[in-house]
């Protein structure tokens, strides 16, 4: 599911949220790491706000607040 995610964004830029589903697919399943890369990687991509997302990424680290750029 990662390389196909990978290769989806490398072709679609613009629509990063096969990383956000990741990420909280692998946090499920208690893959911390490699959850909160993938969804760091979203919420840097994303083209728009997306506050649940910040809430699950906020959870995973443990802490308040993120700091969330989009795109207009």
């Amino acid at each position: 599911m990662e390389s196909q995610c990978a290769e989806h964004i490398q072709h679609m830029p613009g629509q990063p949220r096969c990383a956000r589903g990741l990420g909280d697919l692998l946090a499920r399943i208690g893959d911390t790491a490699r959850a909160r890369r993938w969804m760091a990687f979203y919420l840097g991509n994303r083209t728009e706000p997306d506050p649940e997302a910040d809430a699950i990424y906020r959870r995973m680290l443990g802490r308040g607040r993120v700091a969330g750029s989009y795109r207009h």
